[in-house]
């Protein structure tokens, strides 16, 4: 199952909690990843340092942590693009130390911030090297590779 949250006022960090609502409803669900793009992904990294006992896993999508978080018992995947204008390489390479030592970082060649979404062009952002589609392919297959292990416990 995929639960994909409507935050407040369009802003994620507006409600750290959210996550909670749909983990709650499904208590047949024995693993939970949460994950977001950009601040999406700082509010999950948030929520899952918070609620360790609910969170096997966390995607993080062009973000990272603002808190430290490298000792958290969870799977951690991080995928960011190369050409990103916003979640920078640089960005996104000094935040390692802030997640677990066995966090799995992707880094998809030409992606820009944009591609992990679909909403246009975004001031401050990268020149993309590569298609759309094949970034968003990658970006799916990563993705999946952590929500797999979750399912299965890993």
């Amino acid at each position: 199952m995929v639960v994909v949250l409507k935050e407040p006022l369009g802003i994620a960090l507006t409600d750290l909690g959210q996550s909670a609502g749909p983990i709650d409803a499904h208590p047949e669900i024995t693993h939970w990843a949460v994950g977001g793009h950009s601040l999406g992904g700082v509010a999950a990294a948030r929520f899952a340092e918070d609620h360790p006992e609910l969170v096997d896993g966390l995607l993080l999508h062009a973000s990272y942590p603002l808190d430290d978080m490298s000792g958290a018992d969870l799977a951690v995947t991080s995928i960011s693009g190369s050409e990103d204008g916003l979640s920078t390489p640089a960005k996104v390479d000094s935040s390692q130390a802030k997640l677990p030592a066995d966090t799995t970082y992707v880094q998809v060649s030409g992606a820009v911030h944009a591609f992990f979404a679909d909403y246009g062009a975004q001031p401050g952002d990268g020149t993309p090297t590569t298609s759309r589609a094949d970034s968003q392919d990658q970006i799916v297959t990563a993705s999946r590779e952590l929500l797999d292990g979750i399912s299965l416990g890993g």
